[in-house]
């Protein structure tokens, strides 16, 4: 996962995703692409980050949408998209989508 990141933000792409990637590896890997993130951000550049860490998804965007078996349930700003979400994980009956 190291060497994946690693090559993913150096050739400076213009949309980079990342796909639960920040849940493996210890606080020092964590960090370095948390900054590494913070730098694509600030140069304006895409992130799609694919996550259920809810705390990244606060910390790190602007707009996240809530997918539940391939549906899109939610979408909008982070903190009332991530409610819905532990709303959805805290609810005792099953989620049918229409």
């Amino acid at each position: 996962m190291r060497l994946a990141f690693s090559v993913a933000t150096e050739v400076d792409p213009d949309i980079l995703i990342v796909d639960e990637i920040l849940g493996v590896g210890d606080g020092g890997f964590r960090e370095k692409c948390f900054d590494r993130i913070r730098q694509f951000r600030s140069s304006g550049k895409t992130i799609l980050m694919v996550s259920h860490d809810m705390i990244n998804m606060r910390d790190f965007c602007d707009r996240v949408l809530l997918i539940h078996n391939g549906a899109l349930i939610e979408q909008g700003e982070p903190s009332y998209v991530v409610n819905c979400y532990e709303a959805l994980l805290a609810s005792p009956q099953p989620l049918h989508v229409r």
